[in-house]
Formats: C-alpha cells, structure tokens, sequence
C-alpha cells in the first residue's frame, strides 16, 4: 500500500500486487537467495511500482512511515531484540544503510527463525519484505523510514471519528 497524505488528509492512495509472501512463492526456491532470483525479484518490483513511484515522488514526500509485518520485524532485528517489544518498535527509526545490511545477512541465512527479534512465522518470507522495502526507499531517495506499530484500520477509525464530530 502507498498512502500520500498529510494534516488535511489523504492525497494518494495505491495498492500494488507486491507483497512478501507473493514474491517468495513467485521467486525463492530456496532458503539461502541466489543472486539470479534476487536480480527477477528486483526487475519485477521495479516494473510493478515504477508508476506509483513517480507519482509519490511528484508529491514531494520527504518522510516515509511504515507499517506491517515487515517493517515491525525489521526495526526488531536491527534493534537484536530477544523478546518482541510494541514500545520500543513503535516510532524508531531504520536508515537504509542498516536495511541494506539487513538483506546482505537475510538473503545468504539458512535458519531465520533463530534471527533475534524475527517472528518465527515471518522467517519465511521476510527477505522478500526487505527487498521490497529497500527498493521503495532507494526509489524514493529517502534515507529513513519511521516505524509504526499502528495501521490502515486504526487510520480509518480516526477518519470516521473524524468526519462524526
């Protein structure tokens, strides 16, 4: 999902067919991500994005924020942590720099699910998250992305609340 808004609302919004557990079935035969199947992951989210990429950059966005399980699990494993932790996902911060180290160790690992801060149920499809994240911020040309722990249906709730008072 791309969203664009701002204090007075929603200027943009796309849904586009990528997506991590999508990509993985489409692309990663295996654990450890050859170089060939990284390469056709990033031609196809390059050919699927590259419009709505350009309307967002016309829009002049100069913060990107965050949601989901990838971003969550990103901010968990840069952050080493043992037990899960809302509080301290919620509001940090990734820089591209740590993401790009990031997917050097994913996509060369063999157990994920013993990666700190890494939800076992994420092990399988978080490479491909990050692929996906890494080329929407390289894209984009913004060096950091914001965490949210909070998503579309809490926005949508507080645009309805919104429109009621």
């Amino acid at each position: 999902e791309f969203i664009v808004g701002d204090k007075d609302g929603v200027a943009f919004c796309k849904s586009e067919n990528v997506g991590a557990l999508r990509l993985t079935e489409k692309f990663f035969e295996n654990e450890i991500v050859s170089d060939e199947e990284l390469k056709a992951t990033i031609d196809f989210i390059n050919q699927t994005i590259q419009g709505t990429i350009d309307i967002v950059k016309s829009r002049n966005v100069k913060k990107l924020v965050g949601i989901g399980g990838t971003v969550t699990s990103v901010s968990a494993i840069n952050q080493k942590l043992e037990v899960y932790s809302m509080e301290k996902v919620h509001n940090s911060k990734i820089c591209k720099k740590e993401l790009d180290e990031i997917l050097q160790m994913l996509k060369n690992m063999t157990d994920k699910k013993r990666l700190k801060g890494l939800q076992p149920k994420r092990a399988d499809i978080i490479t491909a998250g990050v692929v996906i994240l890494d080329i929407i911020m390289e894209k984009l040309e913004i060096n950091e992305i914001i965490v949210s722990e909070y998503d579309n249906l809490e926005g949508l709730m507080c645009q309805i609340a919104k429109k009621m008072s």
